[in-house]
């Protein structure tokens, strides 16, 4: 029989190990700016160089948030935000400095507004701002006996029929707020946000039947950004199964994922949507607009808040 030390005495054997090379380690430095979102005001950020070599600055305007509703009714996600970036020569000393948008946190029904952009400035070998816009909001509607779809499209949204009357995709374009896809400047490149979808059903009254097409943002998990597709929710008074089939699409995203959802403490194990804290607390990364209400009726859905915006820089010393 084998025993502890013998085994031990085999393994030492093999020491020491071979020496590992990382080969996807980025060069440089990274330094990566999120939002306050406690405070009050003006996120600003300045990043100042330690030495000569070159800066690569990527810029997320923030997310757009999801829509509230109180009554029976449904909604379209919130709109991404664009997306730049720049690539400058620096020196020690050269600076680059800007603020950082967040999205909306009101309690405002239906529609919660457009999330803030972020704008960066520098002054290095030459000087200029880059900025990306953030993603407008999703919209809920309150409706009873009618036709969600149909809703939709008698408040403007742009609209695309699938099969039967009643049935189809509502994009969030247009509407009454004139939604429009959010855009970048002043980057090498510039990439819109970019709008995000709800497929309604015929069976109108049964929401496992629509699904969310969640646009996310561009230069984040793939160049040109992604579409997370997954149902609403089914239970009353939460975001339960829409949240959690939600994250776990996002952490499928990455290469690297981390887990499905995040720990929640709530009635039922499931995430209220019922509660005002629900769309106003940030649990969304940035680049993901939130997902609007579902709401039963007589009953409160708040939705999601969309994520951050952000400023990635990489340092790569001369």
């Amino acid at each position: 029989m084998t025993t502890l030390s013998t085994l031990l005495s085999a393994k030492g054997s093999t020491l020491p190990l071979p020496a590992i090379s990382e080969i996807n380690l980025e060069a440089g430095q990274t330094f990566v700016f999120a939002p306050n979102h406690t405070v009050s005001g003006v996120n600003t950020f300045t990043w100042t160089a330690s030495a000569s070599g070159t800066a690569i600055i990527e810029v997320w305007g923030a997310a757009g948030s999801g829509g509230r509703m109180c009554c029976c009714g449904a909604g379209i996600p919130g709109n991404p935000g664009a997306y730049a970036k720049k690539t400058i020569t620096v020196s020690n000393g050269s600076t680059v400095c800007g603020n950082i948008g967040r999205s909306c946190a009101n309690d405002t029904l239906c529609y919660r507004g457009r999330s803030e952009n972020t704008c960066v400035c520098y002054v290095a070998s030459t000087t200029g701002t880059v900025c990306a816009e953030g993603g407008f909001g999703g919209y809920a509607l309150c409706f009873d006996s009618q036709s969600a779809f149909c809703c939709f499209i008698g408040a403007g949204f742009c609209f695309t029929n699938c099969g039967s009357a009643g049935c189809g995709w509502i994009c969030n374009i247009g509407g009454p707020n004139s939604v429009t896809a959010a855009t970048a400047t002043g980057g090498d490149t510039n990439i819109s946000g970019g709008f995000s979808c709800t497929c309604f059903a015929c069976c109108t009254n049964n929401y496992c039947y629509h699904y969310f097409h969640t646009r996310t943002s561009p230069g984040i998990f793939s160049a040109c950004g992604n579409v997370i597709s997954n149902s609403p929710m089914v239970s009353r008074g939460n975001f339960g199964v829409d949240y959690y089939s939600f994250m776990a699409a996002i952490n499928a995203l990455s290469n690297s994922p981390s887990q499905g959802h995040a720990w929640n403490y709530c009635w039922s194990s499931n995430t209220c949507g019922c509660y005002d804290s629900a769309g106003c607390f940030p649990v969304l990364p940035m680049g993901i607009p939130g997902l609007s209400g579902f709401a039963c009726s007589s009953v409160r859905d708040n939705g999601l808040r969309g994520g951050p915006g952000a400023v990635r820089i990489q340092f790569i010393g001369s």
